[in-house]
């Protein structure tokens, strides 16, 4: 009887696991921020609030936008194969 074929097992990079931390550490800072500002800061911003709210505003795209690459490239490539 024949073996059926094994599926090689895909290893992962730990400083792939640290910056997907880092990225969702920067992405749940600046969210919750913008939501803290939103609901409970006061109603005209000051000059130096809006500033701030833009900048976290900046920094939670980015992030958004790091997630869908670094999750799309991972799907696609794996750091390496190892056969079973």
């Amino acid at each position: 009887m024949a073996k059926a074929p094994r599926k090689p097992i895909a290893v992962s990079n730990p400083y792939y696991k640290l910056l997907l931390l880092i990225n969702s550490a920067m992405w749940l800072t600046t969210c919750g921020v913008m939501v803290y500002a939103a609901f409970w800061g006061p109603d005209p911003l000051t000059k130096t609030q809006e500033q701030l709210f833009g900048a976290f505003e900046k920094v939670f795209f980015m992030t958004s936008g790091v997630f869908i690459g670094l999750l799309g490239g991972r799907a696609a490539t794996p750091d390496r194969l190892i056969p079973s």
